[in-house]
Protein backbone atom coordinates (compact mmCIF):
# COMPACT_ATOMS: atom_id res chain seq x y z
CA UNK A 1 0.00 0.00 0.00
CA UNK A 2 3.10 2.04 0.99
CA UNK A 3 4.63 1.31 -2.34
CA UNK A 4 1.72 2.15 -4.62
CA UNK A 5 1.72 5.26 -3.02
CA UNK A 6 4.88 6.19 -3.44
CA UNK A 7 4.42 5.28 -7.32
CA UNK A 8 1.47 7.63 -7.43
CA UNK A 9 3.17 10.03 -6.43
CA UNK A 10 6.66 9.66 -8.49
CA UNK A 11 4.07 8.89 -11.39
CA UNK A 12 1.86 12.68 -10.47
CA UNK A 13 5.39 13.81 -10.24
CA UNK A 14 6.71 13.01 -14.13
CA UNK A 15 3.44 13.67 -15.39
CA UNK A 16 3.81 17.41 -13.53
CA UNK A 17 7.28 17.78 -15.29
CA UNK A 18 6.56 16.94 -18.79
CA UNK A 19 3.51 19.20 -18.73
CA UNK A 20 5.70 21.96 -17.39
CA UNK A 21 8.17 21.78 -19.97
CA UNK A 22 5.75 20.94 -22.91
CA UNK A 23 4.56 24.06 -21.60
CA UNK A 24 8.11 26.19 -21.64
CA UNK A 25 8.17 24.33 -25.57
CA UNK A 26 5.08 25.99 -26.14
CA UNK A 27 6.21 29.26 -24.60
CA UNK A 28 9.35 29.36 -26.88
CA UNK A 29 7.07 28.53 -30.14
CA UNK A 30 4.92 31.10 -29.65
CA UNK A 31 7.40 33.54 -28.82
CA UNK A 32 9.35 33.00 -31.95
CA UNK A 33 6.22 33.11 -34.11
CA UNK A 34 5.45 36.21 -32.59
CA UNK A 35 8.86 37.70 -33.05
CA UNK A 36 8.95 36.75 -36.82
CA UNK A 37 5.78 37.86 -37.06
CA UNK A 38 6.85 41.16 -35.90
CA UNK A 39 9.65 41.62 -38.27
CA UNK A 40 7.44 40.50 -41.23
CA UNK A 41 5.26 43.14 -40.69
CA UNK A 42 8.09 45.61 -40.14
CA UNK A 43 9.65 44.71 -43.51
CA UNK A 44 5.83 44.20 -45.33
CA UNK A 45 5.53 48.24 -43.91
CA UNK A 46 8.73 49.16 -44.89
CA UNK A 47 8.35 47.86 -48.62
CA UNK A 48 4.92 49.43 -48.73
CA UNK A 49 6.04 52.56 -48.03
CA UNK A 50 9.16 52.36 -50.53
CA UNK A 51 6.79 50.69 -53.48
CA UNK A 52 4.00 53.77 -52.82
CA UNK A 53 1.10 50.43 -52.76
CA UNK A 54 -0.55 49.04 -49.76
CA UNK A 55 0.44 47.04 -47.24
CA UNK A 56 -1.09 43.67 -48.87
CA UNK A 57 -0.28 44.23 -52.06
CA UNK A 58 3.72 44.71 -50.24
CA UNK A 59 3.11 41.59 -48.34
CA UNK A 60 2.08 39.30 -51.17
CA UNK A 61 4.92 40.55 -53.33
CA UNK A 62 7.39 39.84 -50.27
CA UNK A 63 5.86 36.43 -50.18
CA UNK A 64 5.84 35.53 -53.57
CA UNK A 65 9.44 36.82 -54.22
CA UNK A 66 10.28 34.45 -50.62
CA UNK A 67 8.24 31.47 -51.81
CA UNK A 68 9.95 31.77 -55.51
CA UNK A 69 13.24 31.29 -53.46
CA UNK A 70 12.63 28.58 -50.80
CA UNK A 71 13.01 31.08 -48.41
CA UNK A 72 11.44 31.63 -44.79
CA UNK A 73 9.45 34.84 -44.58
CA UNK A 74 11.22 35.50 -41.52
CA UNK A 75 14.88 34.51 -42.66
CA UNK A 76 14.69 37.16 -45.79
CA UNK A 77 12.63 39.85 -43.43
CA UNK A 78 15.49 39.35 -40.65
CA UNK A 79 18.18 39.65 -43.67
CA UNK A 80 16.54 43.05 -44.90
CA UNK A 81 16.16 44.83 -41.44
CA UNK A 82 19.96 43.83 -40.72
CA UNK A 83 20.76 45.61 -43.84
CA UNK A 84 22.56 42.08 -45.64
CA UNK A 85 19.62 42.03 -48.51
CA UNK A 86 18.96 44.59 -50.98
CA UNK A 87 14.91 45.38 -51.65
CA UNK A 88 15.11 46.71 -54.77
CA UNK A 89 16.07 43.26 -55.89
CA UNK A 90 12.79 42.29 -55.35
CA UNK A 91 10.26 43.38 -58.08
CA UNK A 92 7.58 45.88 -57.16
CA UNK A 93 3.90 44.96 -57.31
CA UNK A 94 2.50 46.52 -60.59
CA UNK A 95 0.41 49.55 -60.52
CA UNK A 96 -3.36 49.04 -59.65
CA UNK A 97 -4.91 50.98 -62.87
Amino acid sequence: MIAQALADVATIAVLQRRTLERSHVENSQLQNALTSRILIEQVTGVLAEHWNTSVDDAFTTFRSYARGRHLRLSDLATQIIEGDFDTKTIPAPPRAS
